[in-house]
Formats: structure tokens, C-alpha cells, sequence
């Protein structure tokens, strides 16, 4: 075209060269916008002032590795913590070491795993439906109640969620590479090397089985149930001749075995050394425990398996619908575009985007599928559903952009980054928290006061429920030493001149001849006199 600033045609490597530059400018706002305001929506939950529930162990178990150095068998107090794998705790701690003990520091990696969820589900939706779909999914899930409110619950599930997605983008990408040269039967340079891809995904999902038991290679059986469904789509292509017919689903089944057998191998190693060390203390709380009770409901009884609709409805954990609660409304939006994808496809109807179908049918695959195996496992907890909010959001964002006119979505695109802008100004400005939990943890502040007037202490803990004890050693430096290891059965007995933590409301009771250093409403502290053997938890004096 001729280029009136310059007086001349524009020759063909100039317009080239403005595609790429255009191409660049798109790729970078659909990025740039959904992490903009991701950030401005998770940051608040970095600052949260307590620790609740796990999210104190939690921190705990990383801060202790920070502290002492040893690094490979998660401890709590001076027993074993088995209940996770390690790499969480590691990361968290190498943040500590690095960045110096603060509770924002401890957070951390929970803000940047949850900005790394919206970033890889947006690069997935990109690679197969385009920029739209991407920057509406990207939005979708950055402004997902479920992801920011719980920033300041020290979850696992993001990390892991994140390495999930990371190993499905990672056959995403395979896949598309290898349809023409490894399924076509035409090579060519990229093409020999797709299935590299597909198999390079196993190495992410491996670090995924490091952050939480097992649950990670679903994401690899998932992706390769999508491979064989798009294979279908192409059978008509592929089917000219027999050549093109015969071992159809071979190259998509054998790099997504191999993916899985690389996952594996990334986290055998620590597997292997915990049961090699610690013998069949580890192996049955590990994958009897943690693992096999949890899906099969037996650790904290069965919950019905519609209870995550309920969960949808209320917006937290009880089976009652209080669908006008703050809570529950904070769902809608994202709900209400993915019912309405879900109705679209049972009428029949395409929610096709520009480039193809095949990303509709994974984020059916992914969404739907995951989301049924959560209803079928027995224990049922709100957060297991942070690996599912990113299809949830992909989902309804392919409705919204399809029934979306095309000066509305011009609109969007342009008005989503001031609006990123005007979140990131607010937040901080209006002290934003999306807090929405009024829970608070026991008062621990007459414990933690002697402890640390009195530093050089021996402290026992004989009945604090773990999630209180551990915020002790946050705040203090110091965790009350468990009595008993509940994984090895290994016991100790406090020696005269020790200090023993206890619970009033639990078992088992101080002993009444030893003395009483601390009575607070919750907890009382004594200093041990007497010589005989402590209770075992659960029985009384």
C-alpha cells in the first residue's frame, strides 16, 4: 500500500514487519491486562495479620526449614509432617532465606502461582482460539472470588494448579505443532520435534506431584483424552488413504504415556528416599492416609457428591443455599457465562472461535472432566476447586465473546486495561482487603508472651490442636514439641522443669501438681514437677 508519510508504496518486508509488530502489541495487552488486574486483586491478600487453620502449619513447616536447614523431611515441631510433599515448602523457605522472615514473604509464592494460573490459561486459550477468548478468560479468572480471597490462605492448590496447567499447555503445544507433520504424515522441522512436547509436559506435572499427592497426572490423562477427541475432528482429513488411517491415535497415546512415565520419574526420587528412610510410617500416611482415605471419604466422612453446586451457590462450605449472600454473588458472573456455554453446547449449538473448535472441546475436556472427578472424590473441600476455576473462566469466556458484538468487544478490549490501571490506583488507595471470612484464631498471646521472656524454655505441647500450636513457633521462634510423632509412633516424655502447653477445651488435663505458669481463657501453661508419664492424647487425667 502506499504510504503517505513517506511517499512511497510500502514494500512487502515493511508491511511484514508492521504484522509482527502489531502481532507483538496484541500479544503483549492480552497479557498485560489480565495479570494487571490479577495483581490488583491478589495483592490485598499478602497482608492478611493471622494465620488461619493449615495455612499456619503451613508456613510453620517452611518457616522451620529456613531456620534449621533440613530440608528434606518436612517436620512439624520435632515430628514428621508427611501429609504433603516437600517442594511447596521449599520454595516458600527459599523465599524466606532470600527475601528475610516476614508473613508477606511467606505469601509470596502464592501471589506469583496464582498470577502464573492466569497467565498460562491465557497463553492456552490464545494458542487455540485467539486473543479474544484469551483476554476475556484472563479477566474472568483474575477477577474470580475464588482465587483472591483465598491468597491469604497459604494454598497449595495454586502452585499446584499452576504446574498443571503449565504441562497442559505444554501438550497444547505439541499437539498443535505435530497435527500436519507427526499426524499428516507431512515432517518438517518443528514437526519432528512436537512430540517432544507432549512428553517435556510430564516434567511440570512431576513437580506438581511434589506439591500435593498424586492428583497432578490427571492434567496428562485429560490433555491426552483431548488429543484423541481433536484426532476425530480430523479424521476426515487424515483418512485419505490408508496410510493416513492406520495407527490414528498411536502418536498421541504414546508421547502422553511417556509424559506420564517422565512425571513419575520426577517424583520418585523424594518418594522413594522418604520410604527408604522412614519405612511404612511414610507409606501409610502418605497413600493410605492422605491419599486413599481422602478420595474415598473415609478421613472426614463422605460428602454428597452435588456438594460443590451447593458450594457454587453459597460461596463457602455449607450444603444450605444462601444464594444472596455477598459471598455466593461474587460467583455469579463467571457461573452465569459458563451455565450458559453448557446450555449453548445441549442445544446443539458451536461455540467456535476464529481458528478452530478444538479449544472449545478442551476446555470442555479439562473443566468438565476435572470438575467430575472432584464430585466423585469423597472429601470435598472448597479450595479443590482452584484447579477448575481457570477452565471455568475459559468457558464462559468463549460464550461471552461469542454472543459479545463486535463494538462491545472492541470496547472491552480497550477499556480493560484503564480499568487495570484503576484497580491497581484503588486497591491500595481505599485499602480494598476481600476478606470473606470473619474467623480468627485462638488467642495465643499469653503463651507467646512467656515464651519469649523466657527463651531458653523447654516446651511441650500435650493438647493444642496443631493449627494453633504452630503459629507459636511464627511468632515466637519456638513450636512446642508434640509429645508424640503421630506418624512413627515415636514418644517422648517432657523432663522435670519443662513446660507443657494445654488446651482446656481438649484432652488430655495438665497434671494437677505441676505448676501453673499461664491460665488464659483457652490455654494454661505449667511447669512440669511431677515425674510419671504423661497421658496419651484423648484420655484424661
Amino acid at each position: 500500500g502506499f504510504d503517505p508519510a513517506r511517499g512511497r508504496t510500502t514494500g512487502e518486508g515493511e508491511k511484514a514487519a508492521m504484522r509482527i509488530s502489531l502481532r507483538r502489541r496484541v500479544d503483549a495487552w492480552v497479557y498485560l491486562v489480565p495479570l494487571a488486574l490479577a495483581t490488583a486483586f491478589y495483592l490485598p491478600g499478602m497482608f492478611f495479620r493471622f494465620w488461619l487453620y493449615d495455612a499456619g502449619l503451613y508456613a510453620a513447616v517452611s518457616l522451620r526449614m529456613a531456620r534449621t536447614g533440613e530440608w528434606w523431611t518436612p517436620m512439624q515441631a520435632n515430628a514428621t509432617y508427611f501429609n504433603k510433599p516437600p517442594l511447596a515448602f521449599w520454595i516458600h523457605a527459599l523465599f524466606v532465606k532470600v527475601l528475610g522472615e516476614s508473613d508477606w514473604v511467606l505469601r509470596l509464592p502464592e501471589l506469583l502461582s496464582a498470577l502464573a494460573c492466569v497467565a498460562l490459561i491465557v497463553s492456552i486459550a490464545k494458542r487455540l482460539q485467539g486473543p479474544r477468548v484469551a483476554l476475556v478468560t484472563g479477566v474472568m479468572l483474575a477477577a474470580s472470588s475464588e482465587y483472591f480471597w483465598r491468597i491469604s490462605r497459604f494454598r497449595l492448590d495454586f502452585m499446584h494448579t499452576a504446574l498443571m496447567l503449565a504441562g497442559v499447555r505444554m501438550c497444547v503445544e505439541g499437539f498443535v505443532r505435530g497435527r500436519v507433520s507427526c499426524f499428516g504424515g507431512v515432517s518438517s522441522g518443528w514437526g519432528k520435534r512436537a512430540k517432544w512436547w507432549i512428553v517435556a509436559g510430564g516434567v511440570p506435572v512431576g513437580l506438581a506431584l511434589l506439591v500435593k499427592p498424586m492428583f497432578g497426572l490427571v492434567a496428562l490423562v485429560l490433555a491426552g483424552v483431548w488429543m484423541v477427541l481433536a484426532r476425530r475432528l480430523d479424521r476426515r482429513q487424515l483418512s485419505r488413504g490408508s496410510k493416513g488411517a492406520v495407527g490414528m491415535t498411536a502418536p498421541v497415546f504414546l508421547p502422553v504415556l511417556a509424559a506420564i512415565g517422565v512425571a513419575l520419574a520426577v517424583a520418585a526420587p523424594w518418594h522413594l528416599s522418604m520410604w527408604a528412610i522412614h519405612g511404612n510410617a511414610f507409606a501409610h500416611r502418605y497413600f493410605v492416609h492422605e491419599t486413599t482415605m481422602r478420595a474415598t471419604g473415609e478421613m472426614f466422612g463422605r460428602d454428597p457428591w452435588w456438594k460443590y453446586l451447593a458450594y457454587f451457590l453459597n460461596g463457602n462450605d455449607s450444603d444450605k443455599a444462601k444464594v444472596f449472600e455477598v459471598e455466593a454473588m461474587a460467583y455469579w458472573p463467571i457461573l452465569l457465562c459458563a451455565a450458559m456455554a453448557v446450555l449453548w453446547w445441549a442445544m446443539g449449538k458451536r461455540l467456535s472461535a476464529r481458528r478452530s473448535t478444538r479449544g472449545g472441546l478442551l476446555a470442555q475436556v479439562y473443566t468438565f472432566g476435572l470438575f467430575g472427578m472432584l464430585c466423585v472424590f469423597g472429601d470435598k473441600k472448597g479450595w479443590y476447586l482452584i484447579p477448575v476455576i481457570p477452565g471455568i473462566a475459559w468457558v464462559g469466556a468463549m460464550w461471552a465473546v461469542h454472543v459479545m458484538p463486535r463494538w462491545v468487544m472492541r470496547v472491552v478490549w480497550r477499556a480493560s486495561g484503564v480499568v487495570a490501571v484503576a484497580m491497581l490506583v484503588a486497591v491500595p488507595v481505599f485499602g480494598w482487603t476481600f476478606e470473606r471470612s470473619s474467623a480468627r484464631p485462638l488467642d495465643t498471646r499469653a503463651v507467646r508472651e512467656f515464651i519469649l521472656k523466657h527463651p531458653e524454655g523447654e516446651y511441650w505441647n500435650a493438647s493444642v490442636w496443631r493449627y494453633e500450636n504452630a503459629p507459636i513457633y511464627i511468632r515466637t521462634g519456638v513450636w512446642p514439641k508434640l509429645i508424640e510423632d503421630p506418624n512413627t509412633g515415636e514418644r517422648w516424655e517432657p523432663a522435670q522443669g519443662s513446660y507443657v502447653v494445654y488446651d482446656k477445651e481438649r484432652n488430655p488435663k495438665p497434671d494437677p501438681v505441676d505448676e501453673v505458669v499461664v491460665d488464659s481463657p483457652r490455654f494454661v501453661m505449667v511447669r512440669r514437677v511431677g515425674t510419671g508419664p504423661l497421658p496419651r492424647e484423648g484420655t484424661r487425667q
